[in-house]
This record gives C-alpha cells, sequence and structure tokens, in this order.
C-alpha cells in the first residue's frame, strides 16, 4: 500500500546524530578547533625534518592533518588527512578532547604524531574545559606538585632550594621536570607548560619557586 511503501521510505532517510546540545555551548560553533604542532613518529630518516598541524574539533568529534612546506625536506606539503570522523589507533574510539594535549602521542590512519605545542587559541579553548583538561589548570596541576611534596614530608621550597645552588630563587625548566620525576610526580610536557607559563613572568625559561 501506500502506507507501506512510505514507511519503508522514511525508514531509508538517515537519521542525523544526536548532538551534544551541553558541548556545544560551551565549545562554540562547527569550527571551533584544537590546532597543535606535530611531528610524525617514524622510522624512516626522511621523515625526520617533516612537520605538521594536527587539529581536532570538539564539537564535531572531527580531526584533520595539514602537511607544513619545509624546505629540503622532500615533500610538498598540504593537506595530508582530510577532516573526518577518524578512529584513535590506539582506542578504536572516535577521538575526545583529552586525547589532545602537548606531549600526547595520537594514532590517526596508521601515523602516529607527537603533539609538540598548541597555539594560544587552543589553549584559551582548553582553559574553559578543565574536567579534560586537568593537565592546562594551573591550580589543579600546582596542588598535585604540593600533594606529592607532602607525601615526602618536607615543604615544595625546600626541595626546591636544594636544587637552587646559586640561590637565586628560580631554576631552569630541566630542574624542574626533574625535580618532579624525583618526587615520584607523573608529569606531562603539557602539565610542565602550565606551570611555566604562569611562573616564568619573563619567559627566559626559568621558574620562580617563591610563589608557590
Amino acid at each position: 500500500s501506500e502506507e507501506d511503501s512510505m514507511g519503508s521510505l522514511h525508514r531509508l532517510i538517515p537519521v542525523p546524530p544526536k548532538k551534544d546540545v551541553k558541548k556545544a555551548m560551551s565549545l562554540g560553533g562547527r569550527n571551533k578547533a584544537l590546532t597543535f604542532k606535530a611531528v610524525l613518529i617514524s622510522a624512516y630518516p626522511e621523515d625526520a625534518d617533516r612537520a605538521f598541524i594536527v587539529t581536532f574539533y570538539p564539537n564535531t568529534d572531527e580531526t584533520q592533518v595539514h602537511e607544513e612546506t619545509v624546505r629540503n625536506s622532500g615533500f610538498s606539503g598540504g593537506r595530508f588527512l582530510q577532516r573526518g570522523h577518524h578512529l584513535n589507533g590506539e582506542t578504536g574510539q572516535r577521538f575526545k578532547e583529552s586525547d589532545f594535549r602537548v606531549g600526547n602521542e595520537v594514532t590517526i590512519r596508521s601515523a602516529k604524531f607527537l603533539l609538540t605545542e598548541m597555539d594560544e587559541r587552543t589553549r584559551r579553548i582548553v582553559e574553559n574545559i578543565p574536567p579534560d583538561y586537568p593537565c592546562i589548570d594551573l591550580k589543579t596541576v600546582i596542588e598535585r606538585i604540593r600533594s606529592a611534596v607532602r607525601e615526602k614530608h618536607t615543604t615544595v621550597k625546600d626541595m626546591f632550594r636544594h636544587m637552587d645552588s646559586d640561590c637565586t630563587a628560580v631554576i631552569t625548566k630541566e630542574a624542574f621536570e626533574n625535580l618532579l620525576w624525583r618526587l615520584g610526580f607523573d608529569v606531562g610536557e603539557q602539565e610542565v607548560l602550565t606551570v611555566m607559563r604562569h611562573f616564568d613572568a619573563n619567559q627566559d625559561g626559568m621558574v620562580s619557586y617563591n610563589e608557590f
């Protein structure tokens, strides 16, 4: 009957996916993007100088990869992977916001990338979603450091002073990272950058520990 035919027709029309309204409101429009510089993790020497831009669109869970033009690299650059719903090669699931942070490795279509840097616009976006990015929330990072130090029955300043042989009240980024590892603090590159960004006021690569 005509009614049956119309019912069959409606079943053939694809139903659009349900939208996460709450996420859409917090993250903005379809083109709100998290943008990271990245390098290709590869065993081939010719890939060593290649540079990429990995972009994740939180509102649609889409990912794209663009290869930058690097002189004398032998690669022309351009679109490496078209924007789309690509799966996380490690989990088999769609990517989510927390998969993308500096220092993370992400596998997209069998290509593994190391995320090395986020742009300022991306940093401002992720600061508004701290539940997914505790590594970029300054209060969270500092409290984790303080908790790790308390377990050693000492204070943050005492630990820093032990490494500050010149009594300058500052230590290098590398010394800061080493201190955290010695504390047994599972520190990520993004967490170190979060602290550096706040306490390295003159951007000389030194942390002023008096602020702790």
